[in-house]
């Protein structure tokens, strides 16, 4: 006499998370849509002005992927090193100190963060706190 019914365990996925168990004015709150296809089209084709911290190797491969924007700076404390950086991207301002580059150029939205591995934090978060989108890859 088998009492127990053979039964899988029920899994809550996020996508059902919401529209179940939450009311409709809450839903929109949370998960906010654009109000029309126009909205949605013009915010995906803005280019964003980037700058790169630490433009040697890796910086440069990273920023490879961003080409589609507007690179506008760079930042890197041995130039001989980034040279082959900038000579590709002749149009980008070069700065030695990142501070002093978010500081200073303003038009910067984004950053992406290449420097050694005891500098992540420090860069990223001098950026977070100046309302900057950041790229970091983790060590």
């Amino acid at each position: 006499m088998n009492f127990i019914k053979n039964t899988k365990p029920r899994v809550l996925l996020r996508r059902h998370f919401l529209p179940k168990n939450h009311p409709g004015p809450l839903r929109h709150t949370v998960c906010p849509r654009p109000t029309s296809w126009a909205e949605r089209g013009r915010a995906t084709q803005r280019k964003v002005n980037l700058a790169g911290m630490g433009s040697a190797v890796r910086g440069r491969r990273t920023c490879a992927n961003f080409e589609k924007h507007n690179i506008v700076a760079f930042c890197d404390v041995d130039r001989r090193y980034a040279a082959g950086t900038f000579k590709r991207y002749p149009e980008a301002k070069r700065h030695s100190d990142y501070r002093k580059m978010l500081d200073e150029q303003k038009d910067i939205d984004a950053v992406v963060v290449a420097t050694p591995d005891h500098l992540h934090a420090f860069a990223s978060m001098h950026a977070i706190r100046l309302g900057k989108h950041v790229y970091c890859e983790k060590p």
